[in-house]
């Protein structure tokens, strides 16, 4: 009975592990699930969703609509579609974003307290905040936490599962980011000098090697990679102890640049709602019919020939006799 079971079990990761490469999405994100599948069972994964109720730059964006959702709504489709997380939360000091995260499927356990909803509030707090909540109130400790802010609502299942996966294969990281290639490289970047007057450059020829970077070609610069801002992928440990959403050992996986619109501007929010919709109509679209040759066509109607032509039974042919008659 045992070897049955392991066979199945065997069977099992090799299915899991077929789905995940046949999802795979451009980033080079894949993590063998045979590595951890064992112990998914075990593991409580937890999102938590951000949204204030005050933001300046576009106000009440978390519930604006976008495509046809509210923003947030985005995000809590796709936490719940994850493979992995098996609990999904929002932290919100506002009533109105509550009852609509709830609509759209998201636990609100609590309000969160005002002083740590401030426009400078850090992240480490509300988190914080979350898992100190739902320990007291309910002894729930989750082994792997996620930041999902709901102004990525590009960021897919797909990326979520992705983060977890590269945290879950190395366990001597702390957190997991998702990675892009900056759009402009720092050693081009300026500052104002001190009486205002004139531009400094922002990095000196100490730091970058380089006299007047900011007349080169950026292909003689290393790379360099910005943090998308679409999720944090956290032990408890790292917020609880080290009061991070990096600390010291930060994982990392590509995410498209195209997936990575952070929602800080109305012109983001134009953005994002410019992509949805081209995602949703190329998921949604129909191919066009594509003319066949003329082998195909000839082989098509010979075919539909054949079908017209069925086949008489012997009671079919004695009715026609007797009709004949």
């Amino acid at each position: 009975m045992e070897r049955r079971g392991n066979a199945w079990v065997r069977q099992f990761y090799r299915f899991s592990y077929s789905k995940a490469r046949s999802q795979h999405e451009p980033g080079g994100y894949s993590v063998p699930l045979m590595v951890h599948c064992r112990d998914m069972e075990r593991k409580h994964i937890l999102a938590v969703i951000p949204a204030r109720g005050g933001s300046k730059g576009i106000p009440r964006k978390n519930i604006k609509p976008l495509a046809g959702k509210p923003l947030i709504a985005w995000m809590i489709q796709a936490a719940k579609n994850s493979k992995f997380v098996t609990r999904v939360i929002v932290s919100t000091d506002d009533a109105e974003i509550a009852a609509v995260a709830k609509k759209w499927g998201a636990e609100v356990p609590f309000l969160r307290p005002a002083e740590i909803a401030q426009d400078r509030s850090v992240d480490v707090e509300f988190l914080e905040h979350a898992l100190t909540h739902l320990a007291s109130t309910e002894n729930y400790h989750p082994d792997i936490v996620l930041r999902l802010p709901p102004t990525s609502p590009l960021c897919t299942a797909a990326h979520i599962d992705a983060g977890i996966e590269t945290l879950l294969a190395d366990e001597t990281l702390d957190a997991v980011r998702p990675i892009a290639e900056a759009p402009k490289h720092p050693y081009k970047f300026w500052k104002v000098s001190d009486d205002q007057n004139i531009l400094v450059p922002f990095l000196d020829s100490s730091f970058t090697g380089f006299e007047e970077p900011h007349n080169l070609p950026r292909q003689l610069f290393p790379k360099v990679y910005m943090h998308t801002g679409a999720m944090d992928v956290m032990r408890p440990e790292t917020i609880l102890q080290q009061k991070s959403t990096s600390g010291k050992r930060t994982g990392f996986f590509y995410m498209d640049v195209a997936d990575s619109v952070n929602i800080d501007h109305p012109l983001d929010f134009d953005m994002a709602e410019l992509l949805l919709r081209k995602r949703l109509k190329e998921k949604v679209g129909i191919p066009k019919k594509s003319k066949g040759t003329k082998a195909s066509t000839k082989s098509s109607k010979k075919a539909a020939k054949n079908k017209r032509k069925v086949p008489k039974t012997k009671k079919a042919k004695s009715i026609v006799r007797k009709r004949a008659k």
